[in-house]
């Protein structure tokens, strides 16, 4: 379903901005887990920048960490880092 087409049936769209990059990480935080977070500082940044600041990038990457435990965050930002495989990247199995 196109995201105009939730609309269609009731769902409010609001627009929301690129957040800086202390607040990336701190969205990041909350969804992975502030020790994860910690341990990796550098990765989380790196990956918030390759999300570009965009709240719903940072989500999905956040959920397909937050799925996988065991992946550091800098695996993350390893298959983010290749431009042309960036959205990939954040493909879900769901």
């Amino acid at each position: 379903m196109r995201l105009a087409a939730l609309a269609a049936i009731g769902a409010r769209v609001i627009h929301v901005g690129r957040i800086d990059s202390d607040a990336a990480v701190e969205l990041l935080s909350r969804i992975i887990g502030d020790d994860r977070a910690r341990t990796e500082t550098q990765a989380a940044r790196h990956l918030a920048e390759l999300c570009a600041g965009l709240p719903l990038a940072l989500c999905v990457a956040g959920a397909r960490l937050a799925a996988r435990p065991r992946w550091p965050v800098s695996e993350m930002v390893a298959a983010m880092t290749a431009e042309r495989e960036r959205l990939a990247a954040l493909v879900t199995e769901d």
